[in-house]
């Protein structure tokens, strides 16, 4: 699941989308809930500001997690 996401100043979560689907709606809904859940973020350093403002791209796959 590749999602994007953006950070306000203070490290909110202005919002998140899917971008490209690992076709398991399961799976792609716990990255979402994942995301939502870790916000708010710390606060980005002030020169990125404005690129994690426009959105942060983020892959997740089934196979690199751990139990």
């Amino acid at each position: 699941t590749e999602v994007l996401f953006a950070i306000g100043p203070n490290g909110e979560l202005n919002g998140v989308k899917v971008i490209e689907s690992s076709r398991d709606a399961a799976f792609d809904d716990s990255v979402i809930r994942a995301i939502r859940r870790a916000a708010p973020f710390p606060p980005p350093p002030e020169k990125y500001r404005s690129q994690f403002e426009q959105g942060v791209e983020a892959e997740f796959k089934p196979g690199d997690l751990n139990s």
